[in-house]
């Protein structure tokens, strides 16, 4: 992962319609945009729905010559890396993030990783794949992107994840050059106000993934996004796990400038601890524009993180109070998603208490592993029927 570069994952996604990407902007103009506000987001599970899965695969043009995927008009991309890339979808006057990844090449990346038992294993890319599949189809939050649809044809090299997609994208990113963040849209101004509305958001999310026995092991600004009325969503689910469904040793999976000093060792660690430490890290960048801990190399990067103490500018004690909670360097004093919940500061000038709405009903689905082996096992199923049918014919 490099320097600064380990900030982002290249796990964006890519297909074959050849296309530089373009920079994202808004589908409509809404005077409202042009003075963003947040507004709180409702606390309450949508009715779980199955995730469509689909292995028909039709590529067609509109009239206008636009890229049509079954029923979706592919539109700009949003993003691409090594296994594919990510584009904006229409279908039916609703838009769509489709993540497109190339099967081939994900079978083709492999690595090693040390189990519960200390055997060094291997493992592809698709496999993660299918966790993240896995993990997605058991969310339904109004904070945590939400999966809609598989396409998986057996005569096709690439897999389509039809996601919600999120208007306003990014609030901040990371400037390589300056060694901080800087907003995306200069309009908008993060405010104390605007602040406690993102960390109550984000906090729903995690309360919802940790309920259900899945880690996220990867956030950072730049996998929280924003819709159009700004309530936070938090997406890429590529390197999350599901506590006592996996058997992977706990290492450095994620972004080094935002993992828990604990994560640095060379045993297993609270990995919800872990995910605290990162929503604060998280939380802090949104507030500053800037990483308490960093370096140029790897090393040097964990050297802070395990050595140096944090700094913060000038803010207000609640706030700093709030943020310490979070980042505890000892993981067994750090505070839980649910007493980060009861806090003074996110609970400031609020009509619910924080802890009150998480604790309101959701949905308690198990994720284990035959969810994951059959995470895109249907594609697998009709090809498997295609070649008995061909051998009856014989």
């Amino acid at each position: 992962m490099g320097n600064c570069g380990c900030l982002k994952r290249n796990d964006k996604e890519f297909d074959d319609f050849e296309q530089k990407p373009i920079k994202q902007t808004p589908l409509q103009e809404n005077s409202e945009l042009q003075k963003p506000t947040i507004q709180s987001s409702s606390h309450s599970v949508p009715q779980r729905l199955k995730i469509k899965e689909t292995v028909n695969l039709r590529k067609s043009h509109t009239i206008e010559g636009e890229k049509k995927l079954n029923d979706y008009i592919l539109k700009q991309v949003l993003g691409q890396g090594t296994f594919g890339k990510v584009r904006l979808a229409e279908k039916n006057l609703q838009n769509y993030a489709i993540k497109i990844l190339n099967k081939s090449r994900l079978k083709k990346q492999r690595e090693y990783y040390t189990d519960s038992n200390g055997v060094v294993k291997i493992k592809n890319a698709f496999q993660n794949v299918a966790k993240e599949i896995a993990i997605m189809k058991k969310l339904r939050h109004p904070n945590i992107i939400r999966l809609y649809e598989i396409i998986d044809s057996p005569n096709s090299n690439k897999i389509y994840m039809v996601m919600e997609y999120a208007q306003n994208g990014q609030l901040i990113d990371w400037n390589e050059d300056l060694g901080q963040f800087i907003l995306t849209n200069q309009d908008f101004q993060i405010t104390q106000e605007k602040l406690r509305l993102i960390c109550r958001d984000i906090i729903k999310g995690i309360y919802q993934m940790h309920e259900l026995g899945i880690v996220h092991r990867d956030l950072k600004p730049q996998n929280i996004l924003f819709d159009q009325n700004f309530r936070a969503k938090i997406c890429d689910f590529g390197v999350s796990q599901i506590i006592n469904g996996d058997t992977e040793h706990f290492g450095t999976n994620g972004t080094y400038l935002f993992m828990a000093p604990e994560c640095f060792g060379s045993g297993q660690f609270d990995r919800k601890a872990a995910d605290i430490w990162a929503f604060g890290i998280t939380i802090y960048s949104f507030a500053f524009l800037k990483v308490p801990f960093y370096g140029v190399e790897i090393q040097e990067i964990m050297d802070s993180i395990q050595q140096n103490e944090i700094e913060y500018p000038d803010c207000r004690i609640e706030f700093q109070n709030f943020l310490q909670k979070c980042l505890n360097k000892d993981p067994n004093l750090r505070a839980s998603i649910k007493e980060l919940a009861r806090d003074p500061w996110v609970n400031e000038d609020q009509q619910n208490r924080l802890k009150d709405e998480i604790e309101q009903k959701f949905m308690k689905i198990e994720v284990d592993e035959t969810d994951i082996q059959e995470a895109y096992s249907l594609a697998t199923f009709i090809l498997i029927k295609n070649w008995v049918a061909k051998l009856k014919n014989q």
